[in-house]
């Protein structure tokens, strides 16, 4: 029987995390699963906490980090322990701000892999106001698109440091995003560009990688393994026979900083992810 192990990042939220391995320990039906959760450097006793609370769990393991790695470093030390430490053929990379009530949520996936040969799995990732995250918008970035991108973000960053006009553009932002969010409702999708709040990787993917690119710390995660997953000429699907439910920014909410200064802290964190996937693509375009 196939091995199905779930990796889950925790930082400093503990009932969140909680209440993610409560959902899988409870709603699934599937006999051999494992839980992997990875702490990202809490400076709080919430992962000592969750220790203690889940030590009769024999399927679950808990890994210390002392230092934030980011959400690509700390997922893949999770990630790496679920592919060589436990042998496991699907690794569920699942936001810990989630949950899953579906009782056959890896009977799903793995029949799914059986009709499709997928690398990468979506579900349908439903929040709480009922908008639907997955599949994402498509972006045909090309080195030109990545540097225009990159320059309005920089202008985002400089207004941040002195007319700070940012908050109200990103509203309104934010408002047509959950419009498209709440219209987006298709069965499956081949080729999709999948919301990192949950990423099935499939024995196509796990016995050729080694985790995501590790290079952001946060922010287009999704799009880097997009990239990926083209340049390797491997499936990415997009399923809504899959739900879960994500409560979203649990652990990206934490901290005493301004909202003007987590902006800033957001515009230096996507320009240096933009900076990423601009190198990569350049690399990518010299290799084909």
């Amino acid at each position: 029987m196939n091995r199905v192990t779930f990796v889950i990042l925790h930082y400093m939220a503990e009932s969140a995390t909680a209440e993610c391995i409560n959902s899988l320990i409870k709603n699934l039906a599937y006999p051999n699963f494992q839980m992997v959760v990875v702490d990202n450097g809490s400076s709080n006793r919430s992962f000592a906490h969750l220790k203690e609370s889940y030590e009769d769990q024999s399927n679950l393991t808990f890994i210390d980090n002392d230092e934030n790695l980011g959400f690509a470093q700390g997922n893949n030390l999770g990630y790496q322990y679920a592919k060589i430490k436990l042998k496991s053929d699907f690794i569920v990379m699942l936001n810990n701000d989630t949950e899953i009530t579906q009782s056959d949520f890896c009977d799903i996936a793995l029949n799914i892999y059986r009709e499709r040969q997928y690398a990468v799995l979506g579900p349908d990732i439903i929040t709480l106001d009922g908008a639907h995250q997955n599949p994402m918008p498509q972006k045909s970035w090309s080195s030109f698109r990545l540097r225009v991108f990159q320059f309005k973000t920089w202008l985002r960053f400089v207004d941040s440091k002195f007319l700070d006009l940012g908050p109200i553009i990103e509203k309104q932002i934010n408002m047509h995003r959950l419009s498209l969010q709440s219209q987006r409702q298709v069965d499956e999708m081949d080729g999709a560009r999948l919301h990192g709040a949950c990423w099935i990787f499939s024995p196509k993917y796990v016995e050729r990688f080694e985790g995501i690119n590790p290079n952001t710390f946060l922010y287009m995660e999704e799009d880097l393994l997009k990239m990926a997953m083209d340049r390797f000429g491997l499936k990415m699907i997009y399923s809504n026979k899959l739900r879960i439910l994500h409560k979203e920014n649990v652990s990206t909410n934490f901290g005493k900083m301004s909202t003007r200064s987590q902006n800033q802290q957001f515009l230096r964190r996507l320009l240096s992810s933009i900076n990423v996937c601009i190198s990569y693509f350049n690399t990518e375009g010299k290799n084909s």
